[in-house]
């Protein structure tokens, strides 16, 4: 049973960190909508380019610190190797001073050249240059999430990221406010925007910060278990700071470009589609001011709304993924090939069985959901009801990165998004200039992307683990609870809109609340029922969920099994 317990903790762990950055992505929701309807949605494109350029920069410095940290000191903590591992975090700690000094003043002093040059929105620089400061912070944050994710504790990194979104909520709004006011006290009207997507950037650093002395804090904590791992080191083997340099170095760069072409789709996006507004703008006979206006509003239709709901079911493939990899790590230094297959398999199907009932919901109930959190963002509806299936691909790609990468794997996922982002490119220009869809375009090469980096992962996988997929159990029967729980919700949806009416604009918050909450209920109550019927999952699999004892009697209960 121990055993059990053991080899499941991935599952455990992966789903406290599911939870964590859930509840972050709710809270990062709920404090959008004042912050978008304070700074405005040409306020929300600049805040939008900011950020996205900010990703970028941190995606090169210090992105892959707790992948990185969590995989080398999970593989010598596995062999019994503490004082290697303390090693690996105290370089991992020299390594983010460096890159994030470095990163922090590209940020700053190339945010000029950033916004006018790379994305065409020339205000949004001092937004850049708010969160310049913050790459450094989240340098140190990432080793230390590392490390602690390295012994399989998830718990202090999903308490430090929910109170680095608390914090981020409170300051970003705040700040936007009252650099809003401060403008409009200057008479100075036009900076509105500019003002409050600066303030709204500012939250993320003091967010970071926050999180930052929490894990210091916890890692004082816990200085005698440390000392007590290095008296009952066994290994009298000690890696040169030279050997452990040039493994972090090896380690990290395949994950920076991996990672980095695997983001840099949105700040590539940004420019390509601002380039298109302009050529189309100018064709049409439009000023200058007034291009960048409908270019920066409809991509902050875009990406903070579209962007922002999608990524939250996705949070827990990305929780899976990151519990993942140390566990895959361990597995093979020990060689246990069965091991890695069996949790290769409850990941991607557990990843499915969030992801399809996820990106269904929300095609069905886009319009009551955007009605309710973003009403001055209608535009919406159509975006996410097309694109919502991207969930399903990015789910996917997302768990395949983490068992490439947790495998030692750390090229294929890279050769894979250099793949994936060529084809993204080509679809991205077809999609603008020869069937001139708009902002729609950017939904569809978004989709495009995420499916060519599920089947080019998928490939991976099978071809260096040998791992042989079920695509009948794996996908395609779990596909099918998901479309007659689809059908279900939607049957509830449309019966409210037969009693209510269906003109959303002329119901009331408390009734748009009903058009959601009923179907979604209804998707809670009829989804578990389909999984079982079509024995999509199975009694081991379910003792392998958090409270599995718990889940499996109410199943027995309700004569499921």
């Amino acid at each position: 049973m121990k055993k059990n317990s053991k080899n499941n903790n991935f599952v455990i762990q992966g789903s406290l960190l599911a939870f964590a950055g859930i509840l972050v992505r709710v809270i990062g929701l709920a404090y959008r909508v004042p912050l978008i309807n304070i700074i405005g949605k040409v306020g929300q494109g600049y805040y939008a380019a900011a950020y996205n350029m900010y990703q970028i920069i941190l995606l090169v410095s210090s992105y892959s610190l707790p992948l990185a940290v969590s995989k080398m000191m999970s593989y010598k903590l596995s062999m019994g190797e503490y004082r290697n591992a303390q090693r690996i975090f105290s370089l991992a700690l020299i390594y983010a001073t460096i890159v994030g000094f470095i990163g922090s003043a590209a940020a700053y002093f190339g945010a000029d050249y950033f916004s006018a040059v790379v994305l065409k929105i020339p205000y949004s620089n001092l937004a850049i240059k708010v969160l310049a400061p913050t790459i450094w912070v989240m340098a140190y944050l990432g080793v230390y999430r590392g490390y602690y994710q390295a012994y399989g504790n998830m718990v202090p990194t999903a308490i430090s990221q929910i109170i680095e979104q608390i914090v981020n909520a409170v300051v970003s709004v705040g700040s936007a406010y009252y650099l809003c006011q401060l403008a409009l006290k200057q008479g100075n009207s036009a900076m509105v925007p500019v003002y409050g997507a600066a303030g709204g950037t500012l939250g993320t650093g003091m967010g970071a910060f926050f999180a930052l002395l929490l894990l210091l804090l916890i890692f004082a904590f816990y200085g005698r278990r440390r000392t007590k791992e290095l008296r009952l080191e066994k290994s009298r083997r000690v890696d040169s700071y030279g050997k452990i340099t040039r493994n972090l170095v090896l380690t990290v760069l395949p994950v920076i470009f991996a990672t980095a072409v695997y983001n840099i789709n949105g700040i590539i996006d940004v420019g390509v589609f601002t380039r298109a507004v302009e050529f189309f703008g100018k064709a049409a006979g439009k000023g200058v001011k007034e291009i960048e206006k409908e270019a920066a509003g409809l991509y902050g239709l875009y990406s903070g709304t579209y962007i922002l709901l999608i990524n939250l079911p996705i949070a827990i493939s990305n929780a899976l993924s990151s519990s993942l990899i140390p566990n895959i790590s361990r597995h093979m230094a020990a060689r246990d090939m069965k091991s890695i297959h069996r949790k290769i398999k409850i990941a991607i199907k557990f990843s499915m069985i969030v992801a399809v009932p996820s990106s269904i919901g929300l095609a069905i109930l886009a319009a009551p959901i955007v009605h309710l959190i973003f009403p001055k963002d209608l535009g919406a509806i159509e975006l996410i009801q097309h694109g919502a299936f991207a969930v399903i691909f990015f789910s996917l790609s997302t768990v395949s990165n983490g068992i490439l990468q947790g495998s030692g794997r750390m090229s294929k996922p890279l050769k894979n998004a250099v793949a994936s982002l060529i084809i993204h490119l080509a679809t991205l220009f077809a999609f603008l200039y020869i069937f001139k869809m708009g902002v729609f375009a950017l939904i569809y090469s978004h989709i495009v992307f995420g499916l060519s980096m599920c089947v080019l992962n998928s490939i991976s996988v099978r071809k260096t683990l040998g791992y042989k997929e079920d695509v009948i159990r794996s996908y395609i029967i779990t596909l099918i609870p998901g479309i007659l729980m689809g059908i279900m919700t939607y049957l509830s949806y449309r019966g409210l809109q037969f009693i209510f009416g269906s003109d959303m604009g002329s119901i009331s918050k408390r009734i748009n609340l009903i058009y959601i909450v009923i179907p979604f209920m209804v998707a809670i109550i009829t989804y578990p029922l389909f999984l079982v019927k079509f024995k999509v999952l199975r009694k081991k699999e379910i003792l392998a969920m958090p409270k599995g004892k718990k889940v499996y009697r109410l199943f027995r209960k309700l004569h499921l099994m």
